[in-house]
């Protein structure tokens, strides 16, 4: 898990031992974390439901947040009157390439827009930390170090 941040708020049940940096591995049932959430109607808890996953933020392995959320914004299952054959009656459910929710920022509401940005930024970060490396071409000898450079050049760029 590259980023484990998880939510709650008045209302929510948490029940997990996620961290960044746990390794899932297919030996054990791997439930990162458990959300339970109550409220004074049906309508209240599944808007709290909604908000806590859409405020989780799991990266690095697949999660079912986002079929989870389409079952949660489905207009029959907010009826609350819905069978056990519910999911099998709206296979629409598993496709959640497709899926778009109401987060704050419509920058979040894309998983793949989200994944792309964290490779950009997780690659960004090596750069940083690393220095560009020499399997992807770069020459060390043309690499300016920032001391090597005279101040005078420094406020003329």
């Amino acid at each position: 898990i590259s980023l484990y941040r998880h939510s709650a708020g008045a209302g929510i049940r948490m029940d997990g031992v996620g961290y960044s940096g746990l390794a899932i591995t297919p030996y054990f049932d791997s439930m990162i974390v458990k959300y339970t959430a109550r409220g004074s109607s049906f309508a209240e808890t599944v808007a709290r439901m909604k908000r806590v996953l859409i405020e989780c933020r799991i990266r690095g392995v697949k999660t079912n947040i986002p079929f989870l959320l389409n079952v949660l914004t489905h207009p029959e299952f907010e009826t609350g009157v819905v069978t056990t054959a519910f999911i099998d009656e709206n296979p629409e459910l598993k496709k959640v390439s497709e899926s778009a929710w109401n987060f704050a920022s419509e920058e979040q509401s894309d998983q793949r827009k989200v994944g792309a940005k964290e490779r950009l930024i997780r690659y960004l970060a090596n750069l940083a930390v690393n220095g560009h490396p020499v399997e992807l071409g770069a020459d060390p000898t043309k690499i300016v170090s920032e001391h090597s450079v005279d101040m005078t050049e420094k406020l003329i760029l």
